[in-house]
């Protein structure tokens, strides 16, 4: 009986540290998609989704406004692409013309 008390308490202490580990990612996770979204003025991206047991699943969503790449219009589109482009010139301090047809 004395054995499953002490088997008991290092279930306790060990589902402890494994929820202060997943709290840890999960703020990780939130700084790492707030510092790559704050580059951007029209477009976000959704790095990582939740799961139904509350682990994260990698993913690579872009969103236009809120709504997923696929889903928005072509002008929504085509100015994604510029923000895109914009940011990385702005992050590389190189600029260029930009023709849209």
């Amino acid at each position: 009986m004395g054995e499953e008390k002490i088997l008991s308490q290092r279930i306790g202490e060990i589902e402890k540290k494994e929820h202060v580990a997943n709290k840890y990612i999960d703020t990780q996770a939130e700084l790492i998609e707030q510092s790559i979204n704050g580059k951007f003025e029209k477009v976000a991206f959704r790095l990582f989704k939740k799961q139904t047991n509350g682990g994260l699943d990698d993913t690579c969503e872009v969103l236009v406004d809120g709504v997923p790449f696929d889903n928005a219009n072509t002008a929504g589109q085509v100015n994604a692409g510029l923000d895109v482009i914009n940011s990385l010139c702005k992050n590389h301090n190189i600029y260029t013309t930009i023709f849209i047809d």
